[in-house]
């Protein structure tokens, strides 16, 4: 059974309602209705010269929204303006025009994405739990984790589904305006790896170095916190993102006195950015904002597991400044950033008061994830130099941040990686990678293109959509009946890339 029962009947004794896709009003009630009249026209591209486009519509700037023009210039963004027509790459680029909105790509700074071919459905455990200590040890946790590992190749197997196992988690995250995403600590390194978003937390990330850092527990020696700290010293090491405080109870919230106490306190320091946080409190978060730390917020995983979150009113009034919001994984946590949002927002809404406006929960997802991950000199937002990781959505420009609460991926009109389209409507398949080709994709409904398949037939990167999803399906099946003379329930169908209205 899906868990959503589960948790609305927890949270309605004075949390909140989720409702899957939708989101019932995102503000409280204080922004008017949007009007839907802009959605009449759809976005019009202009052939003109591959790997340059020039793009109008509503801007969505670190200093605010802005009717103008972005230029693509291979995968950097060489203009960003009211006009860029005195730009030298402006003459004959291709032109896509959207009524709509442009942002820069979404940043999900905690997300264990090999675990993204399973979702809620495959996992209830019926409880909730004091820290994440407690979980583990679950019947139906472990064989989800059995299944994983097998799948994965994380132990020894006939079976090696790294790469399409990936790629599924990178299109989840992309097709939902997410072009940078974490997979998971440790993670071994494959070629396959960041052909669609971007695995940040790997050497392949595409921004010439991986200097972040990714841990699901404190240091377990001094010496260990210790090398982080020169690594932070060297600039070997621009992030370092480390589960803490996961949970409610004290085990959960002593993690942060252990994190502390390792190599005399030196990872109290901006580049660590704590992942949870869920049991901290005044104290910590004081001690964070003073040492410039950032947190890391996964708040629908943290109310399926502990019925509780992370208390972003006190971080915020501690001082903490940079603030990241992230799923951690589909089994339990939202499919992607966009759900992940309106559940911030709800929680917001029902506990705080509504403290996160929309614009400070859309810079969640952005430059303060980009900040969090060390990489907000390249991502993050829509600025000259930085690359051309970019969103084209079809909602409402007269409250551009609002309207982000209440998207969906039918709502995309084109995703942009690295100056590349990869997804998006089909009146802008032109602007697509004519080789090998993209593929049709059915969303809600609604017929997109996505372009999966590279020419190189090394490391499966020839793969399309199809073949992915069809081999997961086979091996998902052919486990089912591997292990079903144990008693294991079946893994089977595989999670869907959507949860749909």
């Amino acid at each position: 059974m899906h868990t959503q029962g589960r948790i609305l009947s927890a949270l309605l004794a004075g949390f909140l309602s989720l409702s899957g896709c939708s989101g019932g009003d995102p503000t409280g009630g204080s922004d008017p209705a949007p009007d839907p009249g802009w959605m009449k026209n759809p976005p019009v591209i202009t052939p003109g010269a591959s790997g340059r486009f020039l793009l109008r519509g509503t801007l969505l700037l670190p200093q605010g929204p802005l009717k103008g023009e972005l230029l693509v210039e291979g995968n950097t963004l060489t203009c960003v303006a009211e006009s860029c027509a005195s730009a030298t790459g402006a003459a004959g680029a291709t032109v896509i025009e959207t009524g709509g909105v442009i942002f820069p790509g979404m940043l999900d700074g905690h997300n264990h994405g090999l675990f993204n071919i399973f979702d809620e459905a495959d996992w209830n455990p019926g409880r909730f739990y004091g820290s994440h200590n407690d979980w583990t040890s679950d019947t139906r946790y472990q064989q989800v984790l059995d299944a994983k590992q097998y799948l994965n190749k994380d132990v020894t197997s006939p079976v090696d589904l790294r790469c399409e196992i990936d790629k599924y988690a990178e299109l989840k995250a992309l097709i939902a305006g997410t072009t940078s995403f974490t997979l998971a600590p440790g993670a071994v390194e494959l070629a396959c790896y960041s052909s669609l978003a971007r695995t940040i937390d790997t050497s392949r990330n595409g921004l010439g170095t991986d200097l972040l850092r990714t841990a699901i527990s404190v240091p377990s020696t001094t010496s260990a916190a210790q090398t982080i700290c020169n690594s932070y010293a060297a600039g070997t090491c621009n992030a370092y993102a480390v589960h803490v405080g996961e949970g409610i109870n004290a085990t959960a919230r002593n993690e942060f006195a252990t994190l502390e106490s390792r190599a005399a306190g030196c990872l109290l320091a901006p580049q660590t950015s704590i992942v949870h946080g869920t049991a901290l409190g005044d104290a910590e978060f004081s001690k964070m904002a003073v040492a410039g730390m950032r947190l890391i917020w996964s708040p629908k995983s943290n109310l399926f597991l502990y019925n509780d979150t992370t208390r972003i009113d006190l971080a915020l009034k501690a001082g903490i400044k940079t603030i990241a919001l992230a799923p951690d994984w589909s089994l339990g946590g939202s499919v992607n950033l966009l759900d992940e949002l309106r559940v911030a927002n709800q929680v917001s809404q029902s506990k705080w008061n509504g403290i996160l406006s929309p614009q400070r929960l859309f810079d969640m997802v952005t430059i303060d994830a980009a900040r969090a991950l060390g990489v907000d000199g390249l991502l993050g937002s829509l600025e000259v130099g930085k690359r051309a990781d970019l969103v084209l959505a079809r909602i409402d420009p007269s409250q551009p941040y609002t309207a982000l609460l209440t998207a969906s991926p039918l709502d995309l009109d084109l995703v942009m990686v690295d100056g590349k389209p990869l997804y998006g409507t089909l009146e802008l398949k032109a602007a697509a990678p004519s080789t090998p080709g993209c593929e049709e994709l059915s969303i809600c409904g609604a017929t997109k293109f996505v372009c999966v398949a590279e020419s190189s037939t090394q490391n499966k990167l020839n793969q399309t959509y199809a073949e992915i999803v069809d081999v997961l399906r086979s091996n998902l099946s052919d486990y089912d009946t591997m292990v079903s003379s144990l008693g294991v329930q079946p893994m089977t169908p595989l999670a869907p890339l959507v949860r749909c209205p």
